[in-house]
């Protein structure tokens, strides 16, 4: 009996633990879309080819992993679980996975996953960060596959996605002449950030793509003004940090430094203080981050800007806004009165 009240406390623990280290609901919301878009972005893997999955650096609970292994089967590809889970075991072991799953992945190590039956791809990579507010939710991804025939890197790429949780504000699309402007006052603290440091790269430095900038046109803005800032920024055809540090590695050559960060907000709350006036709140926040080859951060921070701009309101947009709720009050107040003057008119006699 007391052996049997022990392991129920156990188990008890465990499940309490677990639900305690996984991912909030609105944390798992923010990790599916990421999780999308990357497999919405994925090439070079043939969809009729085996594919296995990595564990994933931050992940919790396999969650990362089991939204990846469900967007591939959603998407037409063919992600297999490991046939021989001790000849997998062992493999994870032997290349102390828990200290590679950021790296890119050598031939060496590909050749070791080549042992397992039916597999002809691996994908692998990392949840850099899952951050929620008040009003946001943020996950950034970065994941990579390659070849286990050719033992060849085959596609990489960092992705961003925000969940706004207050239904007043939404992701921001078009880029209008307000945007613009709260986009370059962001870019302009960047530009005088990097002026201002000391010990800023004098060599080449290699940008990767931010995530989170869906179009590529802030990213465009940043190495645009950057660049003519003074710093030597070079295109090396990189989507991830993993990518730039491995080609840094290979040929020192190439660049000195890696420019890499994240769109962390791109949003407009829209609010309507009172009838007819709506005041548009735009917020851009922007990760930055230069490190030399070594890996050390020589200058970065978070740069961001909100700004609020003012106009009327349309008829129709004041009453979109209005809780369906009180529409509802509403109707049943008018179907109320209908009645009672029926009512009344029914039970008034003509004298």
């Amino acid at each position: 009996m007391k052996t049997k009240k022990i392991a129920a406390c156990f188990l008890l623990a465990m499940v309490v633990a677990a639900s305690v280290w996984a991912f909030s609901e609105d944390g798992r919301q923010a990790i599916r879309l990421v999780v999308e878009d990357a497999v919405s972005d994925l090439s070079g893997v043939p969809k009729t080819e085996g594919i296995l999955i990595l564990p994933i650096r931050g992940d919790r609970n396999q969650f990362v992993e089991g939204q990846l292994k469900a967007a591939l089967s959603r998407a037409g590809y063919n992600p297999l679980e490991p046939a021989d889970q001790i000849v997998w075991n062992q493999i994870l072991k032997e290349i102390e996975w828990d200290e590679r799953k950021e790296d890119i992945l050598d031939a060496d190590t590909l050749l070791k996953f080549g042992k397992l039956q039916g597999a002809r791809f691996v994908i692998y990579g990392s949840l850099l960060q899952v951050d929620q507010t008040a009003e946001r939710v943020y996950a950034e991804l970065a994941i990579h596959a390659a070849s286990l025939s050719t033992r060849q890197h085959v596609w990489g790429g960092a992705f961003a996605q925000s969940f706004y949780l207050s239904t007043e504000i939404r992701g921001l699309v078009n880029f209008d002449q307000n945007a613009r402007e709260v986009l370059a006052a962001v870019v302009g603290k960047i530009v005088e950030s990097v002026q201002g440091a000391g010990d800023r790269p004098t060599g080449a430095v290699v940008m990767v793509p931010l995530p989170g900038d869906h179009d590529g046109f802030i990213t465009g803005m940043v190495r645009d003004a950057l660049a003519g800032a003074g710093v030597n920024i070079r295109d090396l055809n990189v989507r991830t940090v993993a990518q730039a540090q491995k080609l840094l590695r290979d040929d020192p050559a190439q660049a000195d430094a890696i420019l890499s960060g994240a769109v962390r907000d791109l949003s407009i709350a829209i609010r309507h203080p009172a009838p007819l006036k709506q005041t548009d709140e735009i917020q851009i926040a922007v990760q930055l981050g230069i490190q030399n080859a070594s890996g050390q951060m020589i200058w970065g921070g978070l740069f961001d800007e909100t700004r609020t701009f003012e106009r009327k309101a349309t008829v129709w947009e004041f009453l979109r806004t209005v809780d369906s709720t009180i529409w509802l009050y509403v109707g049943i107040a008018l179907v109320v009165l209908v009645l009672f003057r029926k009512f009344i008119k029914a039970s008034t006699r003509v004298r």
